[in-house]
């Protein structure tokens, strides 16, 4: 029923429903775990303050210890173009493993941001003491790329 009203462009329904499950995961706990769909169907959002009650609802009601759920979050807000809420949101997480960094760094490098890929790069990279791999240099030297084709006008 959530997913089917997500596509539909629903959210503000959506997120009426989200509330209802909560309310009744005492009773039934399998409901919860379904909120897991929204992640995967959340672009279909019209409205980013709708998207954000969703995302509210989703950290409030899973332990998101998991990485997956705040990764897959923070790309969505960059894939939106809300950079600040994809680091504000980033920052929150209480575990940053590689997976995590490189969602950050792609979500910038696909938008073109290059100050916010190149920090995020030297945060993870020196403050943080984690080595890139490869999907992380694959993302900055793509964002150095753009930016090199941009000054050059062939952008």
């Amino acid at each position: 029923m959530i997913v089917e009203q997500l596509d539909n462009n629903d959210c503000r329904v959506s997120s009426t429903t989200i509330e209802k499950a909560e309310e009744h995961s005492a009773i039934c706990p399998v409901m919860i775990p379904s909120l897991l769909f929204l992640i995967s169907d959340i672009n279909s959002c019209s409205s980013i303050s709708s998207c954000k009650t969703i995302h509210a609802r989703i950290f409030k009601s899973l332990n998101y210890e998991d990485g997956f759920i705040g990764d897959r979050l923070v790309s969505l807000y960059t894939e939106l173009g809300f950079f600040e809420y994809a680091w504000n949101l980033f920052n929150e997480m209480p575990k940053k493993d590689l997976i995590s960094w490189n969602s950050l760094i792609s979500g910038f490098s696909r938008k073109g941001e290059l100050n916010y890929c190149l920090n995020s790069f030297h945060r993870m990279k020196f403050e943080m003491g984690l080595e890139p791999n490869e999907v992380s240099l694959i993302y900055i030297v793509s964002a150095c790329t753009e930016m090199a084709a941009f000054f050059e006008g062939k952008i």
